[in-house]
């Protein structure tokens, strides 16, 4: 095998490198990526030079010019201008070159790999440090809402148990409130009925040692009406203020034996504008009331009665028969009022 880089026609035909123009080979030393032979570099046109420097003319021996162009021709940076005339010197140099080139690559390789992997290790191990921490900070944060779930489910679990348990006591309260309330109503009209023949006289000036049998004669006496305390009047007794106030006027309760008398003895009595003077109080004009006699409860519902009336524009308030009645004007039907709710019939 003939190589064009050198005299050697012989080597190792692993070790050799084609021109890839004249298709001529040479050894590996040489070898360059698109490496031309010095024989075809030699036929390229040279530039034109502008002086007028004589060209030299070739040589028709192709052997003293293949011999002249190996001898001239160093194709080695820093080497010697003498070729490589000994096979086995050529043999021995590439082998080594070509070991410490691939030694070179492996250790930068090796190197650039090292690198390479020691950053991507410290890059994934801070990314993975960074992930793990925020990881145990979500892992903290789910055992807390955790735990606060648990609490709260624990905490409506027991206030459901309490609501269901209040709901019962409510529904126990509000029938013991209808009962209790079904109970004031029945004992206030029970009350009621027992005060049925009795008249409540309000305005008399209480006197030491009075006579509350005379109060009443002269009461009937001035109303014009024929009334006999020891045949009409079951008893007749001064009673303490609702509030226990000393300062106010006891009022005189009346129990009639018949309550047709005691109705007729109202009717008459109210007829008149009577006052203390008329009763030989001196000096004294207040005005003397006789009413029904009634329960607490129905005095709490009368002041109610004509509190709410006079903001509707009601003109009458009345009592008769121990019952509470109201009317707007002369023409108006009369409303009744028994107990608290019928306030809403006053509209």
């Amino acid at each position: 095998m003939v190589f064009t880089c050198c005299a050697v026609t012989t080597g190792d035909v692993t070790k050799r490198i084609t021109c890839t123009k004249c298709n001529k080979h040479n050894h590996l030393k040489y070898f360059k990526n698109k490496w031309v032979c010095p024989a075809c570099t030699a036929k390229q046109p040279k530039s034109t030079k502008s002086d007028n420097t004589p060209v030299r003319a070739a040589s028709s021996n192709s052997a003293q010019s293949a011999a002249l162009h190996h001898e001239n021709i160093n194709m080695r940076r820093g080497g010697s201008a003498s070729g490589c005339d000994d096979e086995s010197v050529c043999a021995q140099s590439d082998p080594t070159l070509l070991e410490n080139i691939k030694e070179y690559f492996n250790l930068e390789f090796a190197r650039l790999r090292a690198d390479l992997e020691s950053s991507i290790v410290k890059r994934l191990s801070a990314e993975i440090q960074t992930v793990k921490d925020e990881i145990s900070s979500i892992k903290s944060s789910m055992e807390f809402l955790h735990g606060k779930y648990e609490e709260v489910n624990k905490r409506l679990d027991r206030v459901d148990k309490e609501i269901k348990t209040f709901s019962a006591k409510t529904l126990e309260v509000g029938e013991l409130r209808l009962s209790m309330d079904n109970m004031l109503k029945d004992n206030n009209s029970k009350e009621q009925w027992a005060r049925r023949s009795n008249i409540e006289i309000v305005g008399v000036p209480q006197r030491k040692n009075e006579d509350l049998i005379s109060v009443l004669r002269d009461i009937a006496r001035v109303a014009d009406f024929k009334l006999d305390p020891s045949v009409d009047v079951d008893f007749v007794t001064r009673v303490a203020p609702r509030n226990n106030d000393d300062k106010k006027i006891k009022p005189i309760v009346v129990r009639f034996l018949a309550r047709w008398k005691k109705d007729e003895f109202l009717s008459h009595a109210k007829k008149l504008k009577l006052k203390c003077s008329d009763l030989g109080f001196s000096n004294n004009s207040n005005t003397i009331y006789l009413n029904d006699h009634l329960t607490s409860a129905n005095k709490a519902l009368l002041q109610s009665t004509k509190k709410l009336a006079k903001e509707r524009g009601y003109s009458y308030v009345w009592v008769k028969n121990c019952t509470i009645m109201a009317r707007r004007s002369d023409t108006s039907p009369v409303v009744h009022i028994l107990q608290q709710s019928d306030l809403k019939k006053i509209v």
